[in-house]
């Protein structure tokens, strides 16, 4: 009898679960180490992206790919691509590098890839309720969302019908 395999839980600051809500982060980045291993890490095992450890604001997905290597800079020598996957608001593969380093240090790393249902146009990215005040918005337009407070930006428009068209929103980071 086989024994169910539980989510992983992935718990992350405010800024990456806002982040891999709105597509613009796709990897997450763990040192190889602890319940962090290639045994508990694996292509398609469920995991739970949680916006810190709280239980308002999660996402169910699956993990599609792993990657793993000796450090930080040998993962991106490898795969030269996934640094902005890793980390969308760094400048360069350097400065990814350095950023992670100072958070984790260095030494053996995981890096994994979970997928999830993406939003549909004109939902906020952190709670998914559907954004209705966005008549007037332009490109560029910040502001909060209604339900859970967290910061928008208009990012472009996303047509549905001829004629219908939806704005698309990521979060203000």
């Amino acid at each position: 009898m086989s024994k169910e395999v539980k989510p992983l839980f992935l718990p992350l600051k405010g800024l990456y679960f806002d982040l891999f809500s709105d597509g613009r982060k796709t990897y997450e980045l763990r040192r190889l180490r602890g319940g962090w291993n290639l045994s508990q890490v694996y292509v398609g095992r469920d995991v739970v992206l949680s916006y810190g450890y709280g239980k308002k604001y999660r996402k169910e997905a699956m993990i599609l790919a792993v990657k793993s290597a000796n450090s930080i800079g040998e993962l991106i020598s490898k795969h030269s691509w996934l640094w902005r996957q890793i980390n969308p608001l760094a400048d360069s593969p350097e400065a990814m590098i350095s950023s992670a380093i100072d958070l984790m240090g260095d030494g053996p790393v995981i890096a994994f890839e979970p997928s999830f249902d993406t939003l549909s146009p004109a939902e906020c990215p952190r709670c998914n309720h559907p954004i209705t005040c966005w008549d007037g918005l332009d490109i560029g337009s910040r502001f909060d969302c209604p339900y859970c407070s967290a910061p928008l930006k208009a990012v472009g428009d996303h047509f549905i019908a001829p004629g219908v068209q939806w704005p698309v929103f990521h979060t203000a980071h």
